[in-house]
């Protein structure tokens, strides 16, 4: 690579040894997952509660919105920077990110403890922290294939997304109890507490670097030039940008629906109801994860696989607008919602894991974040004009569609959301039939073949992302 780069070789890289995963590989997975799902909780802890306590004290929506999107936009764009860091040395880039991440939780509990708050510096140590979490992704992502047997990565992507789903159902009502028996403080505390669980475990397990690591120094000037070599790989392969495409039309359709169940539902029932419905569609999640936990997915053919519950997915969504108002419905169409979702990114990821060389893994993952998930503030920014604005409007009783559309899915408060989840269902069965399509994403699993641990074949790879 060149000499301005961020990652700039020493001396010619001698051949690596081949690293097979093995049982202590697996055993070393099994504690980094373990510490890094303490962690993930500790940070869906303070994420509810510091938003709901924010909206408590100012009674304003749109600090509340500012807590979410300081939350989450900060680490999305940071991503493939954070991926170069992964590759240099995933283990160091984790644990410099937990370590930043828990001061920032320490600090928010100090000023929560001096009740010297002040909404610019929340914000600013929220996006500090979103920043600093921003490497957690990548690093376990390219640490996984490194650590265990290729054929348990697709169990490896279930317990993942078991942890997410169980975190996504018990920490609101987790923070819910705490700040009312306690305080914000608390919660923060909690989340530094985490931290400090998961940097101690990197610092006494070894995770095997990829080839490269140990022979390449950290140049920051050329940080942009490297980040991009993420972006020069996959573009040579459409495969992969199909899949990342739809990939983010999921996530986006996705993120709207998200914003507009709870508006929906209160459209013609009660905050009761509301909630077993959000419970029971949490549940969808965590059987979904399960069920990729037991079976890992298939062996062959993960792109169909793919495809197969996408379509679930969207068409769950679709039926979501489609049937009349019920909360048996709704919860049932949100179940299968939810279900599909962590089969469709576990088998997925299972795909990118096997199949990006490892001394890039952490770059392209890095893009892969950015581009799949900075479409969800774009989501959530949409989702409430959209329905305010735009298709409740057009499904009141004396609206331009009452007589039409109107009477398939009825008129009234909620009906326009009905027709956008409608909107939404028939846009992502479309994505997915125009990927089913590309011979280049049907192909891709023939076409590139697996990576080697050991990153024997990166060589040539790295040469043509360089800058």
């Amino acid at each position: 690579m060149k000499s301005n780069s961020m990652i700039e070789p020493l001396g010619a890289p001698e051949e690596p040894m081949r690293r097979e995963p093995t049982r202590t590989g697996t055993r070393t997975f099994v504690l980094v997952y373990l510490t890094q799902l303490i962690s993930l909780l500790g940070s869906q802890l303070t994420a509810f509660g510091l938003g709901l306590w924010v909206y408590q004290r100012t009674g304003s929506t749109t600090a509340y919105g500012a807590v979410a999107l300081a939350t989450l936009a900060p680490g999305v764009l940071a991503a493939p920077f954070a991926g170069v860091l992964v590759d240099h040395s995933a283990r160091k880039a984790m644990l410099a990110g937990h370590v930043g991440a828990g001061l920032c939780s320490l600090a928010l509990a100090l000023l929560v403890q001096a009740d010297a708050p002040r909404l610019w510096l929340i914000l600013a140590l929220v996006a500090l922290a979103s920043i600093c979490n921003s490497v957690q992704f990548p690093g376990l992502s390219s640490v996984s294939p490194r650590l265990i047997p290729p054929e348990q990565l697709g169990r490896a992507n279930g317990a993942v997304h078991l942890g997410t789903a169980v975190g996504q159902l018990v920490a609101p009502a987790a923070a819910t109890t705490i700040l009312a028996a306690g305080s914000l403080w608390t919660i923060l505390l909690i989340d530094a507490l985490s931290f400090l669980v998961a940097s101690t475990m990197l610092l006494v397990i070894h995770i095997p670097p990829a080839q490269g690591a140990a022979t390449t120094r950290v140049h920051w000037r050329g940080v942009f030039a490297d980040a991009k070599g993420g972006w020069q790989y996959l573009r040579g392969r459409r495969g992969f940008i199909w899949l990342l495409a739809l990939f983010a039309l999921m996530n986006f359709t996705l993120g709207i629906a998200q914003v507009l169940v709870t508006p929906f539902v209160l459209g013609f029932n009660d905050m009761h109801v509301l909630g077993g419905v959000m419970s029971f569609a949490g549940l969808g999640m965590v059987t979904g994860s399960v069920l990729l936990l037991v079976w890992g997915g298939p062996r062959r053919g993960r792109i169909r696989a793919v495809l197969c519950f996408a379509l679930v997915e969207s068409v769950s969504l679709l039926l979501l607008g489609v049937l009349r108002p019920s909360a048996f419905l709704v919860a049932a169409c949100a179940f299968g919602v939810l279900f599909a979702t962590p089969l469709v990114v576990g088998c997925g990821q299972t795909i990118w894991q096997r199949k990006i060389p490892a001394a890039l893994q952490g770059r392209v993952f890095g893009i892969r974040f950015l581009v799949a998930q900075g479409v969800l503030p774009l989501a959530f920014l949409l989702a409430g004009p959209l329905a305010d604005h735009v298709f409740e409007p057009l499904m009141r009783h004396e609206g331009p569609l009452s007589t039409s559309v109107g009477a398939v899915l009825g008129t009234g408060p909620g009906r326009g959301i009905a027709l956008l989840f409608v909107v939404l269902g028939l846009l992502s069965i479309l994505g997915v039939l125009l990927a089913a399509t590309s011979p280049r994403l049907r192909r891709l699993e023939e076409e590139i073949p697996d990576n080697d641990i050991t990153g024997r074949r990166t060589s040539a790879e790295l040469a043509e992302c360089s800058p």
